[in-house]
């Protein structure tokens, strides 16, 4: 075969011989053992499972994806952004800002605001504290409407999904009032109060006596449990017993003499009753009447005891007699005696009239 001298002599044999790669044939005509590179794409998929391999066609393992999937938050101000393939285990990014639902119950107010976030707010937390006719409050948990939720968090949203419109829960009505309430009898004994429930309270008779004041305000009805005359609108209502015991009141401390009005409201007459009181030197008692002398100051029952005469008790350390006008408390000191005695020397041959205080400044002198 001839050909020209430029050109090299070769077969139109295409090589059968599989590439490096391991998976394409050289398919090279005439190729002499010395295989090119494959010159293919690998296009195997990747371990993400959403892209396909963009490298020249190689042997083993493809190397991981090299594109990056960006997570957000539902508002999309807080994101981040992971290697293809990872984002299977990711949840979205915390966002500091506030969710824009308002709550539709009772506590739109109160309640604290919560953060940005996917699927439905979290429930109230908030007593419900809905009043009752009763004047009760609900004691349960908040159970008003509930706001639409926001949709939940995906990574592939699937396509051609209807949009379905979701509407707020609407609210669930208070359960009837069960406040434990103690209901009292008719003659209002503490001891046999009941507890009921709010909606079915009634009052009810006891066998016990009925023990409401009487009108003197001092004493208590004896009669059984019955309904009082302040219970307006009954028509069954009996008056309580009269009072016929004597005044029975507590005495002032520093009056010992009982009332003698019978029982009575408000408080007992001055008492008449004469006490004796002695004077402060004793010579004399004087008479008051109770009220008059116990409601006077300390001062005024110690000018009012006095008699006015001379005070006849015995100085202390001297035989002589106290020369002052009746008065309270100790006599004064022998050093203020002004009587006159007789003084002898040791010998009894000499005797003398002295004060009666200078006798005793003489002594200390010698002491």
């Amino acid at each position: 075969m001839q050909v020209p001298c430029y050109q090299d002599l070769t077969c139109g044999r295409k090589c059968q011989r599989i590439r490096d790669c391991g998976r394409h044939a050289c398919r090279r005509r005439c190729c002499d053992g010395n295989c090119p590179p494959c010159p293919e794409i690998c296009d195997r998929r990747l371990k993400c499972g959403n892209h396909k391999c963009p490298s020249p066609c190689h042997r083993g393992v493809c190397s991981p994806c090299p594109l990056m999937v960006s997570i957000s938050c539902l508002c999309r101000d807080a994101h981040f952004e992971v290697p293809c393939g990872t984002e299977k285990n990711q949840k979205p990014p915390k966002c500091s800002k506030k969710c824009p639902i308002s709550r539709l119950c009772r506590h739109k107010l109160q309640s604290r605001p919560h953060k940005c976030h996917y699927g439905a707010c979290p429930p109230c937390k908030l007593v419900c504290g809905e009043e009752f006719s009763c004047g009760h409050s609900c004691k349960e948990r908040c159970h008003g409407p509930i706001p639409p939720p926001n949709p939940e968090f995906t990574l592939k949203p699937k396509k051609k999904r209807l949009e379905r419109v979701v509407e707020a829960t609407p609210g669930s009505a208070c359960s009837p009032c069960k406040e434990i309430v103690f209901v009292s009898c008719f003659g209002q004994h503490l001891s046999q109060e009941r507890p009921m429930v709010c909606a079915n309270k009634r009052q009810f008779s006891c066998d016990n006596l009925c023990g409401n004041p009487l009108p003197c305000g001092n004493h208590y009805c004896t009669k059984s449990c019955h309904i009082l005359d302040t219970q307006t609108g009954s028509t069954y209502a009996e008056p309580c017993e009269e009072c016929t015991l004597p005044c029975q009141k507590d005495r002032p401390a520093w009056c010992s003499h009982a009332c003698l009005l019978p029982c009575h409201v408000g408080n007992c007459a001055p008492c008449k009753a004469l006490v004796k009181r002695s004077c402060h030197c004793g010579s004399m008692k004087h008479v008051f009447e109770c009220t008059y002398y116990n409601t006077l100051s300390n001062e005024e029952q110690l000018r009012v005891r006095a008699c006015g005469g001379p005070c006849h008790r015995k100085l202390p350390n001297c035989p002589h007699l106290c020369s002052e006008i009746c008065h309270p408390g100790q006599c004064p000191s022998i050093d203020l005696c002004t009587k006159k005695v007789t003084v002898r020397c040791s010998c009894n041959g000499l005797k003398k009239e002295w004060i009666c205080q200078d006798v005793l400044k003489a002594y200390k002198n010698e002491i």
